[in-house]
């Protein structure tokens, strides 16, 4: 790929500094990583095929494993992605968030973001939704509360009823023609006035070596074909919000240079690059008709040399709105 876009303007991180911020070396403590499990109660339950000796989900466009190894990749992108912004959020939540107030978390996974954000705003209810139940059922705190449901189904919730919906790492489950019905139902379930913030990732990476570009050249279009989602679909959310009816929609854009270029956050977002595309393996070789082995030595080049050789980088889309005030 490697084609260089547009930006709306330049990301500027929030000046108050968050009281739940990270340092780059605690996104490196393995023990902060799994000290998680001990809260989290739920067994994975779900029905699954196992493929490469992994449990993955029946769900046709739930490309991930279910299991703890990807419980923790998945905490470990939170704490960098928290890290990577300054903070849970950008929405002016001071402006918004009064006792009482109501926060919609969807696709919550195993509820980190979930968790601390009803830490954060103790006199508000936070609400997480996913289609698996990797969150946990009793060990929360009071104010936090996880429901499972398909949301390509709809939400089960009442019109008008959130301050603020946030979501995130939605670009490989959702198809293309399903961004638009989501966020009519957000904004349904927002109040007037209320926010809504989607943080994501361009899922393809951007000025990449020859190993990547025939890589992504190889999955682009058969994923679109065979399971309607566009890895490119992140810079398209903010026109989504319009067509759903938000106002006061905009997009800001941050880049992370992947590997030793940027820095130790650079080299763990190139490591979760590993950790992401091993995870996909069995899924997306057939589609890209590739062996184990090929995958493997290119996710490898990609990551250990084309990033650095290359300057490669990835791009963070965070897209927000507002409902209209009726």
């Amino acid at each position: 790929m490697g084609n260089s876009l547009s930006h709306k303007r330049s990301f500027k991180k929030k000046k108050d500094k968050d009281k739940n911020a990270l340092s780059v070396n605690d996104c490196s403590d393995s023990s902060s990583v799994k000290s998680y499990h001990s809260s989290n109660d739920n067994k994975f339950t779900t029905p699954v095929e196992i493929l490469d000796g992994r449990p993955y989900f029946s769900e046709e466009t739930y490309l991930y494993p279910v299991d703890w190894e990807e419980a923790d990749r998945i905490q470990l992108k939170h704490f960098m992605l928290k890290l990577t912004i300054g903070g849970n959020y950008t929405a002016p939540l001071a402006k918004i968030i009064k006792p009482g107030s109501k926060i919609l978390d969807i696709a919550c996974g195993a509820g980190h973001w979930s968790f601390e954000m009803a830490q954060e705003f103790q006199n508000a209810d936070v609400y997480g939704v996913d289609i698996l139940p990797q969150f946990p059922s009793e060990i929360k705190p009071p104010n936090c509360h996880f429901t499972e449901c398909n949301i390509k189904n709809g939400l089960p919730f009442e019109d008008n009823e959130f301050d603020y919906v946030f979501m995130r790492y939605l670009h490989l489950v959702m198809k293309e023609d399903q961004w638009i019905p989501l966020s009519y139902e957000i904004n349904r379930v927002l109040k007037p006035g209320g926010f809504v913030e989607s943080v994501e990732l361009d899922a393809c990476p951007h000025s990449l070596g020859p190993v990547g570009n025939q890589l992504y050249k190889k999955l682009y279009q058969p994923l679109i074909e065979l399971k309607g989602i566009d890895l490119r679909f992140a810079p398209k959310i903010e026109s989504t919000f319009r067509s759903a009816g938000f106002e006061n929609v905009t997009c800001v854009c941050k880049d992370i240079k992947l590997g030793k270029q940027g820095g130790k956050i650079g080299e763990l977002w190139a490591s979760n690059f590993k950790a992401s595309l091993t995870s996909l393996r069995p899924v997306l070789t057939p589609i890209a008709k590739m062996t184990k082995k090929e995958w493997d030595n290119d996710i490898e080049t990609i990551a250990n040399k084309e990033f650095d050789l290359y300057n490669s980088y990835s791009v963070l889309y965070i897209s927000l709105g507002t409902k209209r005030m009726t």
